[in-house]
C-alpha cells in the first residue's frame, strides 16, 4: 500500500508540473503534449516493467519527468528573457526551430513527403519529420507551435531513457539500488543537460539504450521479435544521424551471434542476410561517409587551431594512436573548466544551466577516473565477460571512431552503458574500501587539475 501511495504521489506531482508548464506558457499545445508525455511514459513503464518491483519503473519515470520538464521550462525561460541568445545562426536549436515554425502550416503527409520523398533534409530527415509533426499537430488542433513544446519533444526521449536505464541496472543490481542509481544518473549526468535541447542526440541515445538493453538481457524469449526491433531501431537511427545508424549495425551482428550461436544453420543464414544488407548500405554510402569524416576532421582542426591556449590544440598535434587516446581522455573530462557556461550566463535561468554543467562535469570525471583505475591500472578488465565485455569493446571502438569530431552530445549514446559498467564494478568486482579510496583519489585529482588550470591562467 505504501508503494502504491508513492506511485500515486509521483503521478500527482508530475500532473502538477504539466499545469505549471501551462501557466508559464499559456499554450494549450504545450499543456496537452506534457499530459501526453506523462500518460505515454507511464504506459511504456508499465508495459516493460516487472510487477514484482512495485511499479518502480513508473515511479522512476514520474520523478525524472518532474525534474526534466522543469529543466525544459528553465531552458525556455532563459531564452524568453533574452531572445537574442537563441536567434544565433550557428545554433542548431535555432535552425531546427525555424524549420518547425515553417512546417507547422503543412500537413503531416506534406512533411513526410519533404523528409522522405523529396529528401529536403538529407541526414536528419527523421528528426525534422518528428519535430515538424509536433508543430503540425499543434497548429491544426491547438494554438500553434511553441518553443517549449519543441524542447519537450526531446525531453520525452530523455525521460523514457530513465526507464531503460533502470531495467539495465536491475539485471545486475537489486531493485532498490537500481532505483536510486537510475535517479543519480538521470539527475547528475550529462543526460540532464542535453535532455531539454532541441537536438537529435537524446532521441538517438534512447534508441541506442533500447539496443543495449536487448543485448545484455538474459531473457532470450521472442528472439525473432527482438531481432526485428533491432532492425527497426537501425532504420530510425539511420534517419536521425547516418553515422550512428551505421555503427548500430554492429549491435545487430552481435545479437545474431549471441542468440543463434548454437544453431549454425540459422546463424549462417541470418549472418549472410544481415551482412549483405549492411554491406550494401555501407558501400552505397561510403563516399558520403568519407566526405563527412573529412568535413568533421577539418571542422574540428579549424576549431582547435582558433583557440590559442586550448589544451586540445596540443592533443591534435600528437602522433596517431597517442592522439586518439588523448582525444578520448580529453572528451571525458569536458567541459573543463566546468564553470565556463556559468561565467557567460546573462540571467538566472542560464545560471542554473551553468550550475548543472558544473555538477555533471565533476560527476562524470569521477566515473571516468574510477573506470580507468579499475580497468587498466588494476587490470580488472579481465573480470569482464560475455555481453559486458563485447559492449565495452564496441564502446571503445565507438569512441575511437568519433575522435574526428569528439563532442559530448555525439558520444552520449554510450553513457548509460558506461554508467552500468561503473555500477557493476562498484557492486560486484571491488570492495567498499577500494570504492571509497578510488572516489577520494578522483576528487583529489579533479581539484588538482583545477588548481593547475588556475595557476596557468594567472
Amino acid at each position: 500500500m505504501n508503494s502504491l501511495n508513492n506511485l500515486a504521489l509521483s503521478f500527482v506531482l508530475a500532473g502538477a508540473i504539466c499545469l505549471f508548464a501551462f501557466f508559464i506558457t499559456l499554450s494549450s499545445s504545450t499543456f496537452y503534449f506534457s499530459l501526453f508525455m506523462l500518460i505515454l511514459g507511464n504506459i511504456f513503464a508499465y508495459l516493460v516493467g516487472d510487477r514484482r518491483n512495485n511499479y518502480a519503473e513508473n515511479k522512476v519515470y514520474n520523478i525524472v519527468f518532474c525534474f526534466y520538464v522543469l529543466l525544459a521550462i528553465n531552458h525556455f525561460l532563459g531564452y524568453q528573457v533574452d531572445w537574442s541568445l537563441f536567434t544565433q545562426d550557428w545554433l542548431d536549436e535555432y535552425k531546427f526551430y525555424l524549420l518547425t515554425d515553417t512546417n507547422q502550416y503543412k500537413s503531416i503527409s506534406e512533411n513526410f513527403k519533404d523528409s522522405y520523398i523529396s529528401r529536403d533534409y538529407l541526414e536528419y530527415a527523421g528528426y525534422v519529420f518528428y519535430i515538424s509533426t509536433l508543430a503540425s499537430i499543434a497548429n491544426s488542433f491547438f494554438d500553434g507551435n511553441h518553443l517549449l513544446l519543441q524542447f519537450l519533444g526531446t525531453t520525452l526521449f530523455g525521460i523514457l531513457t530513465s526507464v531503460l536505464v533502470f531495467k539495465i541496472l536491475n539485471i545486475y543490481v537489486d531493485t532498490r539500488k537500481s532505483f536510486y542509481y537510475t535517479l543519480i544518473f538521470m539527475f547528475l549526468s550529462v543526460f540532464s543537460f542535453y535532455s531539454f535541447n532541441l537536438l537529435r542526440d537524446i532521441p538517438i541515445a534512447f534508441f541506442y539504450t533500447i539496443g543495449i538493453y536487448i543485448l545484455i538481457s538474459k531473457n532470450l524469449n521472442k528472439k525473432y521479435l527482438k531481432l526485428f526491433l533491432l532492425l527497426f531501431l537501425l532504420l530510425l537511427i539511420w534517419q536521425l544521424r547516418f553515422e550512428h545508424g551505421l555503427f548500430f549495425s554492429l549491435f545487430i551482428l552481435f545479437y545474431c551471434f549471441k542468440v543463434f550461436k548454437n544453431n549454425k544453420n540459422i546463424l549462417i543464414l541470418v549472418s549472410i542476410v544481415s551482412i549483405s544488407i549492411l554491406s550494401f548500405l555501407f558501400f552505397n554510402h561510403v563516399s558520403k561517409l568519407s566526405s563527412r569524416l573529412d568535413m568533421y576532421s577539418e571542422f574540428t582542426q579549424t576549431s582547435v587551431d582558433s583557440k590559442e591556449d586550448s589544451f586540445a590544440k596540443y592533443i591534435y598535434q600528437l602522433p596517431p594512436i597517442t592522439k586518439e587516446i588523448g582525444v578520448i581522455i580529453n572528451s571525458q573530462i569536458q567541459p573543463f573548466p566546468s564553470w565556463l557556461l556559468l561565467e557567460s550566463s546573462t540571467n538566472v535561468y542560464k545560471t542554473i544551466e551553468g550550475l548543472l554543467q558544473i555538477i555533471y562535469a565533476f560527476f562524470w570525471f569521477i566515473i571516468f577516473f574510477s573506470l580507468c583505475k579499475w580497468l587498466f591500472f588494476e587490470r580488472r578488465v579481465l573480470l569482464l565477460k560475455n555481453e559486458i565485455l563485447v559492449l565495452s569493446i564496441l564502446c571503445l571502438i565507438f569512441l575511437i571512431a568519433n575522435t574526428a569530431n569528439m563532442t559530448l552530445r555525439r558520444i552520449i549514446v554510450f553513457y548509460p552503458f558506461i554508467f552500468l559498467l561503473y555500477i557493476w564494478f562498484k557492486e560486484v568486482a571491488i570492495t567498499r574500501q577500494n570504492f571509497k579510496v578510488t572516489t577520494f583519489y578522483g576528487c583529489f585529482l579533479y581539484c588538482f587539475l583545477i588548481v593547475i588550470y588556475l595557476f596557468l591562467k594567472v
